[in-house]
């Protein structure tokens, strides 16, 4: 019986060697200095009533469906991203609103897939579909939006919208009513320094030899387990 159950256990193991790895998502958290550029202008149209301030900063989290490959340069990786959360101290950009859209998602990546550098720009759209461009008085012509990089992180609200689309640096995922060209915006903060896009710490999993040793455990206990029983009736 004792030798059935470790007959058991290495073919476990056999066939967890043998599966195939599918990569988790990762999720990426954001983190920047204070605010020390401010703009707050007047606003009679959009999004108004937002004042930003030095005590407010740039938080959230970017998730992707895989972590970043190795040694990517610029490389537009949008396509990846399965949700984001950016809360620039008044507002939030997310995936989970109607209003969200990716605008700008470039990274590059070292051999071990660790950030060199990336841009990115989130945009939260005003108004309702069809959203229109270069109408001042139209909330549907406003969006807002959150960019960061290594260096630096910038907040613009309420700015008018003057082109949709894919084109600029704009990322393929952006969408038809993603904006890249803007003007006159009611509200804009700066952070400058060290902007961190913190990955996700690597996930304790045993190593095969571990589970061999687990497995192994398991199958002598269950085995001495059997054998006491069967001793037991045979009494």
């Amino acid at each position: 019986m004792i030798k059935h159950a470790m007959f058991g256990a290495v073919g476990a193991l056999a066939l967890m060697a043998a599966s195939p790895v599918f990569a988790a998502p990762a999720t990426y958290t954001l983190a920047t200095p204070n605010y020390s550029n401010l703009i707050n202008g007047p606003c009679a149209v959009g999004n108004c009533g937002l004042t930003y301030t030095a005590a407010q900063s740039m938080s959230g989290t970017v998730t992707f469906a895989a972590p970043l490959a190795a040694n990517l340069t610029n490389a537009d990786v949008g396509s990846q991203i399965t949700a984001y959360s950016i809360n620039d101290g008044q507002q939030v950009f997310s995936s989970a609103s109607a209003e969200g859209r990716i605008g700008i998602a470039m990274v590059s990546t070292n051999a071990a897939g660790a950030l060199t550098s990336f841009s990115f720009q989130f945009q939260r759209l005003h108004g309702t579909a069809p959203y229109t461009i270069n109408d001042s008085n139209d909330v549907s012509s406003r969006v807002s939006t959150a960019y960061f990089q290594s260096a630096q992180a910038s907040v613009m609200n309420n700015a008018i919208c003057g082109a949709r689309g894919v084109g600029g640096a704009l990322s393929a995922a952006a969408g038809a009513d993603a904006c890249w060209s803007f003007s006159g915006q009611s509200n804009q903060a700066d952070a400058f320094g060290a902007v961190s896009l913190i990955p996700p710490a690597p996930a304790a999993v045993p190593t095969l030899s571990e589970w061999a040793m687990i497995l192994l455990g398991l199958a002598l206990a269950g085995g001495a387990a059997l054998h006491l029983q069967f001793r037991r009736r045979a009494a």
